[in-house]
């Protein structure tokens, strides 16, 4: 059986779960199997067990999260579970024309170490002013996340 990876996906507009499609995608053709999550008032994490996830989230509004995101930060700021068994990675969209680019990723990658998971790698930030296909910047960075996962 092959490992898993959660795509935890935060979108607003749907560009965001272009990038989760494909970077599933390439994680399946490494030998993952990549479930993708993006309704979480349904997901919560498991506390106890190994996991990988990457978050794929833009920023919405004034830096917040996505709305469909947002019950999951809330969830991990109120009750504050353990994630030391969670290996992840953050990958952003944003717009460099707004002094909040990338705040969404920004917010789910402090509250993932605050609360003990371990990053794999820094996190891409794509800005969608220089990137037309998110997708490719997405493709440039995965390989090396895979590199950590093994």
């Amino acid at each position: 059986m092959s490992e898993s990876v959660t795509l935890l996906v935060g979108s607003m507009l749907g560009a965001t779960e272009y990038v989760a499609d494909h970077a599933a995608a390439l994680l399946k053709e490494a030998g993952y199997a990549p479930e993708i999550v993006t309704d979480f008032n349904v997901w919560k994490p498991e506390a106890g067990s190994d996991q990988n996830w990457l978050i794929c989230t833009s920023t919405h509004g004034a830096g917040d999260l996505p709305d469909n995101i947002q019950p999951l930060a809330e969830y991990l700021m109120l009750h504050r579970p353990n994630l030391a068994q969670v290996k992840y990675g953050v990958i952003g969209l944003g717009d460099s024309s707004y002094d909040t680019f990338c705040e969404g990723s920004k917010t789910m990658d402090t509250v993932l170490e605050d609360l003990g998971a371990f990053k794999l790698l820094d996190r891409l930030e794509i800005d969608v002013q220089e990137t037309p296909v998110p997708e490719d910047a997405a493709e440039a960075w995965l390989p090396e996340f895979i590199k950590k996962l093994n």
